[in-house]
């Protein structure tokens, strides 16, 4: 099974939407398979690439979820990670 089928079937639904959509940016990669591709092509692709990139990482989402992971962690891990014991706040813009 190919990835990004797999990656859709083993997606978490409520988290379906927020997936790097593989199949999309397979599209824009046929061009280049096929030799024909234009600098239209790799704009195209690039554009694309990037608004996925953008849509997992500067997501609300993506910082929800890592917000809640923080949450969960043991008190060592955050004092190892240099997260206040205390408040177990991070500063998500270093991501």
């Amino acid at each position: 099974m190919k990835f990004g089928k797999y990656i859709r079937t083993v997606a978490y639904p409520s988290w379906a939407d927020q997936y790097v959509d593989y199949k999309l940016l397979k599209k824009f990669l046929k061009p280049f398979e096929d030799g024909v591709a234009t600098q239209v092509h790799e704009d195209g692709f690039l554009a694309c690439l990037q608004a996925e990139i953008n849509k997992v990482l500067t997501h609300a989402f993506f910082l929800d979820v890592c917000k809640d992971i923080l949450l969960l962690l043991p008190m060592g891990v955050c004092l190892c990670l240099g997260i206040a014991a205390s408040t177990r706040h991070y500063d998500f813009a270093q991501i």
